[in-house]
């Protein structure tokens, strides 16, 4: 066997197929999961660096390529919807030029009179803009003054406890203690730093 090379096949599992009585027994190759597993793709750093910088590049390139690109996508999509009534004009026998231009020529003229009858009412919901949105901000500061939320509902049962703490501390007639100061970040800040250079 020195000149020949041997072929090892992979490992697959034979499965009977079933026949009919006369005929003799055939068996189907079944793929292990090593055998799918050897067959899945597998990248490496470098592919997905490649594929990577690829998809970076047509991200660029279409980027560039915008003042293009949108107006033609925008015919493509265009041209759908508005297919139906091209045909339409074909059997008509209009040629399929002379129709797309009456349909496109019937599209801009339905937009221009549309823009042309809501001018005016577009110019009103313009002026009327600043007050709603003043109406608006109104509206919001009453609501806030009215319901003072949960937050505010928190801090006056905060108080409460801290008065009812003090209560039985003081005599009564004798004036609540003023809190203690609280210092200022800054000094936090520095009795911290100190604190922990005299932990070391």
């Amino acid at each position: 066997m020195s000149g020949t090379r041997e072929l090892v096949a992979p490992d697959l599992r034979a499965t009977p197929a079933s026949t009919d009585a006369g005929d003799r027994q055939a068996a189907i190759a079944v793929p292990t999961d090593e055998a799918a597993e050897a067959a899945a793709p597998r990248f490496g750093a470098v592919e997905i660096a490649v594929l990577v910088l690829a998809s970076l590049a047509a991200i660029a390139a279409a980027k560039i390529a915008q003042p293009f690109l949108v107006p033609l996508l925008a015919g493509i999509l265009l041209a759908y919807p508005l297919r139906p009534a091209v045909s339409a004009l074909e059997r008509l026998r209009v040629p399929r030029f002379g129709g797309a231009t009456l349909v496109m020529a019937a599209l801009l003229g339905v937009v221009g009179a549309s823009a042309y009858a809501l001018h005016d009412e577009l110019d009103d919901a313009l002026a009327q803009l600043p007050g709603a949105a003043r109406k608006i901000r109104i509206a919001f500061e009453r609501e806030a003054a009215q319901k003072a939320g949960p937050i505010a509902n928190v801090k006056e049962a905060a108080e409460e406890l801290e008065r009812a703490v003090e209560a039985p501390s003081r005599r009564p007639g004798e004036p609540a203690a003023a809190p203690p100061p609280v210092p200022a970040p800054g000094a936090q800040v520095q009795a911290f730093v100190t604190r922990q250079t005299a932990a070391r």
